[in-house]
């Protein structure tokens, strides 16, 4: 099966039919799809947590097959020697009374797992889990969860441990990849109602049998890892979607661009309280598939994922080059557009020439006048005159990762004043990158 291809809910649901209905044992199916979840899971489970304290998983449990996956993932997880809680969250809309998967629960309890009350989760700051489990909702669960759902979902943002969904994030449209807007709630730690996302915002999904379109439009399904449920006579989800002749496809040569499963963890829509978490999770030994990527895009810079912008993918600002040296300005600016960076903004008489060589440059005539910047070069033939060192002193006092090289350098080694701004600049990030001799006059200097 071509693993670029993408299915609706009502193919994948028609690939399951005829396998539930074959089914010789309880959940047969179902167990096997939650084996898939533990394999993802014990591959997160060895990243080291935040906090050491961080020891168990929490499964955020639905009414449906996502809460029955994820319990018997838990039990799963249980033989392993993990500690497991879960919260039941489905409800029955008539009359409120929980709603769950009960033979799933019944082997999650009998295997030692722990049901904790919704309350009971605030007890403890921080919470003492190191991942959540994500089942409340199914591919067919678009529209938002709700409140007490949204609350638990953020545990894992609020206390910095990574989420794994099953299937889709919870309240993500599997069809279409929208998401619901915030719902009002309760603060658990507060006295007031306040906006929490109404989805979860996944680490990790992993999927069945074939890829969701919402796997590859939203950046919220984290990375996306593929496992195939299948019954003890092998028939599987994915061998049943090989079947189907109506499904998506995309054109010859062209592939579904699941950018969001390269895309790096520092990504701050993925990235929990603005912790990195250390990057992709290496699936290579879990036997989960990942999407159809060429190599170069798993070795270098992902692709912009679907809400990436110039300001998230990085903007550069140089300053370089002079009319003696103009070109350090092209050579500068080149090096900047053929990285990583979204977009460059160069500053410098040498616009004409830069923006000859790459009219993608944005030129200002300083850096006071320049638009957002996100790190700044400054340095190479940009000469040693009082102008150059105004420059230097404004871009020292500025908040933005700065690279010094070639003449800011010497700048360095000339004024002592440009050296105490350098060391007044604390822990904002600063690159020197002298050669063997800048770096004697700087020493010297000093």
């Amino acid at each position: 099966m071509d693993t670029s291809t993408v299915f609706t809910v009502d193919q994948i649901r028609q690939a399951e039919q005829p396998l539930l209905e074959a089914q010789t044992r309880t959940d047969e199916l179902m167990q096997s799809a939650a084996a898939g979840v533990a394999t993802a899971a014990r591959m997160m489970l060895e990243r080291k947590p935040v906090m050491d304290m961080q020891t168990g998983v929490l499964l955020a449990v639905g009414g449906g097959g996502n809460g029955g996956d994820a319990l018997y993932a838990g039990r799963d997880l249980l033989a392993d020697g993990w500690t497991v809680d879960a919260v039941l969250l489905g409800r029955d809309r008539d009359t409120g009374d929980v709603r769950v998967h009960q033979d799933a629960l019944d082997a999650f309890t009998a295997a030692g797992g722990t049901v904790v009350d919704y309350g009971d989760l605030w007890t403890q700051r921080p919470a003492p889990y190191r991942l959540l489990i994500d089942g409340v909702l199914g591919m067919g669960g678009a529209g938002g969860v709700d409140p007490r759902s949204a609350t638990v979902l953020d545990l894992a943002n609020r206390w910095l441990f990574p989420l794994l969904s099953v299937d889709v994030p919870s309240g993500i449209d599997a069809d279409t990849g929208s998401v619901p807007d915030p719902v009002e709630a309760p603060d658990p730690f507060g006295d007031r109602e306040v906006p929490f996302l109404s989805h979860a915002i996944a680490d990790v999904t992993v999927t069945f049998g074939g890829w969701r379109r919402a796997h590859a439009v939203n950046a919220f399904c984290g990375q996306v890892l593929l496992a195939d449920p299948a019954l003890d006579d092998k028939r599987s989800i994915g061998g049943e979607l090989a079947k189907i002749d109506a499904w998506w496809r995309p054109e010859p040569g062209v592939h579904v661009g699941f950018s969001q499963a390269v895309e790096p963890a520092a990504d701050p829509r993925r990235t929990h309280g603005g912790i990195d978490h250390g990057g992709r999770w290496d699936a290579s030994a879990t036997g989960l598939k990942t999407p159809d990527l060429h190599a170069a895009q798993l070795a270098g810079p992902s692709e912009p994922g679907p809400y990436d912008d110039k300001y998230t993918g990085g903007v550069v600002g140089v300053c370089a080059g002079s009319s003696q040296y103009p070109g350090a300005a092209v050579l500068a600016t080149t090096g900047a557009v053929r990285t990583t960076s979204a977009m460059v903004r160069y500053v410098g008489s040498g616009s004409l020439e830069v923006l000859r060589a790459t009219p993608e440059v944005i030129w200002s005539p300083s850096v006071a006048e320049t638009g957002r910047v996100q790190a700044w070069v400054v340095g190479p033939g940009r000469g040693t005159d009082e102008d150059a060192a105004t420059e230097l002193a404004e871009l020292l006092s500025r908040p933005e990762p700065l690279l010094i090289d070639a003449d800011a350098l010497t700048l360095l080694s000339q004024r002592p004043v440009l050296r105490e701004s350098l060391v007044a600049r604390g822990e904002r990030p600063t690159l020197l990158t002298p050669h063997a001799g800048e770096f004697r006059r700087l020493a010297e200097a000093v």
